[in-house]
């Protein structure tokens, strides 16, 4: 099987490991290319095809360091957290917004290094700091309605008259976000 998978697609696989970034440094191909030539005859053993295969491997590793991915080609990977409305612990956060009155404290803003973006394919948006995704927002979600509306000059009751949100429905939210430092309030 070992010898069927080297000699495939006219021993490609042999070839780019040989080509490989300093595979002529390490490797003797002549004495590979003998080798592989003998394979399936009968007159090979299993210690000798494991051998020449780690070989091959470490060439054709080298050739893929060689040629590293884009970074942003890459995935910026698994999504930390999902927020979906009270699953920050409400309990801890200070009952600032809770209190009824929403414009008591000051003009709401984000704080530096917070973003809100969206996904121009779905539905979800995400709350980032520092670049890094930590909430994906619901798309219909009446804090995500509030936060679209937070621009550092309104005051919160406009906010949420804009967003058509009622403080009732959200201050648990903001509450949690103020508490997390996302959002700051002042003059």
């Amino acid at each position: 099987m070992l010898a069927d998978v080297m000699k495939a697609n006219s021993y490609e696989l042999v070839e780019r490991a040989l080509a490989a970034p300093g595979a002529g440094d390490f490797v003797d191909a002549e004495s590979v290319w003998a080798y592989v030539k003998v394979l399936g005859e009968g007159t090979t053993d299993s210690p000798s095809v494991e051998m020449l295969m780690r070989v091959l491997k470490m060439g054709l590793l080298a050739e893929m360091a060689a040629h590293l991915p884009i970074l942003e080609e890459l995935s910026a990977g698994p999504i930390r957290a999902q927020y979906s409305g009270s699953s920050v612990a409400a309990a801890e956060a200070d009952d600032h917004f809770r209190t009824g009155e929403p414009d008591a404290g000051g003009i709401p803003s984000l704080t530096d290094g917070t973003l809100l973006l969206t996904d121009p394919v779905g539905s979800e948006w995400y709350l980032l700091r520092n670049g890094e995704i930590e909430f994906v927002l619901e798309g219909n979600a009446p804090v995500l309605q509030v936060l679209r509306e937070i621009d550092g000059v309104s005051k919160m009751s406009d906010i949420l008259s804009i967003a058509d949100v009622e403080m009732a429905d959200v201050s648990g939210d903001l509450d949690s976000l103020l508490d997390l430092g996302f959002i700051s309030l002042g003059d």
